[in-house]
């Protein structure tokens, strides 16, 4: 697609991962320069280093971040694009008074409106509503005695986790073989993360991730993104190490009731749905509102998921589009993390047929380079 869109003020806020470093090679692909504001611990990010950024600052907190955004706000108003659940929740909180000088996403422009639905089992409840599978799911409150209540409900085995990402974190995920491992999961719990949902266990046959852009009821849905790996540890439940573009998304799902779903929320911007297929079925697991670790995958299929949000907020009359290519790409570190070297052969014919990483990058090398020697 060829537009001009540096006169607009387009803000990447994220934080030290490389989601974040996803959108802004997406966008600088084409040729929108973006700013970034980095919210870390650390002095230093690899994400500065990429040459796709026009500007880059590192805030270290909620009130810096806000201060910055006030500080660089413009006429016209500017573009933000969130690539963490912390940062979707600072924007989404503070919309409001934001949304006077930038275009954020939102659901029915509501101050709280994302925060409400990045609960799971709302989530899940409303999917299964228009139709779409969903594993049986409790939603609990971790108390004395709610151990005995949950297990007359649940089979195992059963997956918990947190019933809000931001709540807790991938150290939450846990499967649970009996009622002794399930009482030692709600202990472990009990002092930082209360609010979970106990879930079916799917047996999974493979997994894939929806990418997908809603504004004002147009729906840019271009197809899958088909998991072939996922991070063995932490009971499978880790970032995806492997995966590729697929455009036959009637395969996998009826793509009108992602529309229908995503209607019902009301949400606009940038999204991922993932999903699980057992036995032939897929059943929806969550929804990030927000660009994901998948997203320069579906760039690289020829669909470019982030630059079509600023275009679409600016009024540009985007066409339906579908990948256009088969694209595979890799989580290098978790990927030599994961890998079995008991088959050597696999880690090269792995790599010469993976079309892009998750840093490093031919067009795009500083970043790969400082996150290398940092972590040595």
């Amino acid at each position: 697609m060829k537009y001009a869109i540096n006169n607009r003020n387009v803000v990447v806020v994220g934080e030290d991962h490389y989601n974040t470093l996803w959108l802004i090679r997406s966008l600088g692909l084409s040729q929108c320069f973006p700013d970034a504001i980095l919210l870390c611990k650390d002095k230093n990010s690899f994400i500065c280093k990429s040459k796709y950024l026009r500007s880059s600052v590192i805030v270290h907190n909620e009130n810096e971040l806000l201060a910055e955004l006030k500080r660089r706000k413009s006429v016209p108003k500017g573009v933000i694009l969130s690539s963490s659940d912390r940062v979707t929740k600072i924007l989404d909180v503070n919309l409001e008074e934001l949304s006077k000088f930038y275009l954020i996403p939102n659901c029915r422009g509501e101050s709280e409106g994302v925060l409400s639905w990045m609960n799971k089992g709302k989530i899940l409840q409303l999917a299964q509503e228009v139709g779409i599978n969903v594993p049986k799911t409790i939603s609990v409150h971790i108390t004395d005695n709610e151990l005995e209540e949950v297990v007359g409900e649940i089979a195992f085995p059963c997956l918990i986790k947190p019933q809000v990402s931001i709540h807790g974190s991938k150290e939450d995920f846990r499967i649970c073989h009996n009622e002794e491992e399930l009482g030692e999961s709600f202990k472990y719990l009990k002092n930082h993360c209360t609010n979970i949902l106990v879930q079916q266990y799917i047996v999974r046959d493979y997994e894939f991730v929806i990418n997908g852009v809603r504004y004002s009821d147009k729906h840019i849905i271009p197809g899958v993104v088909r998991k072939v790996q996922v991070g063995q540890k932490l009971n499978n439940m880790g970032m995806t190490v492997t995966a590729y573009t697929d455009c036959e998304i009637e395969k996998y799902i009826d793509v009108s009731l992602i529309k229908k779903m995503m209607d019902r929320i009301g949400f606009d911007g940038l999204y991922s749905i993932e999903f699980v297929v057992s036995k032939g079925v897929p059943y929806l697991l969550e929804i990030n509102f927000r660009s994901d670790a998948t997203v320069y995958i579906s760039t690289s299929g020829g669909v470019n998921l982030p630059f079509i949000w600023c275009l679409l907020t600016m009024g540009h009359n985007v066409p339906l589009c579908r990948y256009s290519q088969k694209t595979f790409g890799m989580a290098e570190i978790s990927y030599v993390k994961d890998f079995s070297w008991l088959k050597p052969w696999k880690l090269f014919t792995d790599w010469w047929k993976t079309d892009c990483y998750s840093i490093f990058s031919w067009k795009d090398l500083k970043p790969f380079f400082y996150k290398f020697i940092y972590a040595i």
